[in-house]
């Protein structure tokens, strides 16, 4: 099976063929948000690099979010427009969880990917790194535990850590009584704000080169349920993106009293 992963939630997306569960081919666009201009034309060279059309593709993973509002409109819409034209299946993925398997393969640890939202807002989520093989992940705490910080960024501050209570009640939960604190790493564009805010000596950065998500990582989680998924109408219609939280005209709409 071949299956075509676009990840376009941040300001670099990118596009990755998977052939037979095997990463085949990776491209990623320009810095910018130019995922509009790029995702169409990376695709067909893609495609054509490999001896391959459109219809040799099986399904397709896209990143639904949270993240950048046009990125994440634009991969779900082609993700969408391509599942219907070719009456393939969709695997929908968190773009947090995207960002915690750029860390798949390291040392056994808690990851935890933040996203600043803008306006105050910081989406998380936190994941238990597996040391097995396989995707390296694994769903933590009851589940990944996905949230939106409210506050302004300027209070997230050691005096202000109340702003990132959710985090700090997620992170309590790691605790065993009598055993060391486990190690978490926070990756993505809030976690030096985060690390600010919370004076954690079991907290610490983890590598920049962890910030964004990849659309060879999407792949890669979303490989296994890709081959065991079959093409459903009603459910590539609902899909949508995951945005956790109200969009900009939406609030400039509620604000003049339209809702």
């Amino acid at each position: 099976m071949i299956l075509l992963a676009i990840e376009t939630s941040s300001s670099r997306g990118s596009l990755a063929l998977f052939v037979d569960g095997t990463l085949s081919r990776e491209v990623c666009f320009p810095e910018g948000l130019l995922h509009g201009r790029e995702i169409t034309a990376r695709l067909d060279d893609m495609l054509r690099a490999e001896g391959l059309r459109a219809r040799s593709l099986g399904a397709i993973a896209v990143s639904v979010g949270p993240g950048s509002y046009t990125g994440l409109r634009v991969g779900v819409t082609a993700a969408k427009t391509l599942a219907f034209a070719l009456g393939i299946p969709v695997v929908p993925e968190s773009s947090l969880k995207v960002m915690a398997g750029n860390a798949a393969g390291g040392p056994p640890a808690f990851l935890l990917p933040i996203l600043d939202g803008r306006r105050g807002h910081f989406f998380w989520g936190l994941f238990a790194m597996s040391a097995g093989e396989g995707s390296g992940l694994e769903d933590s705490i009851e589940g990944c535990i996905e949230g939106c910080i409210e506050g302004s960024v300027a209070r997230l501050s050691p005096d202000k850590g109340t702003d990132a209570g959710e985090v700090l009640a997620a992170l309590e939960l790691l605790a065993v009584p009598g055993e060391p604190a486990p190690r978490v790493l926070t990756v993505g564009d809030g976690a030096d704000l985060l690390l600010q805010a919370l004076s954690l000596p079991f907290l610490s950065r983890g590598p920049t080169s962890w910030d964004a998500p990849r659309a060879s990582v999407l792949g890669r989680l979303a490989v296994d349920r890709a081959a065991l998924a079959s093409f459903d109408r009603e459910a590539v219609h609902r899909l949508e993106p995951a945005y956790l939280r109200v969009t900009e005209a939406e609030r400039k709409l509620a604000t003049k009293g339209g809702v």
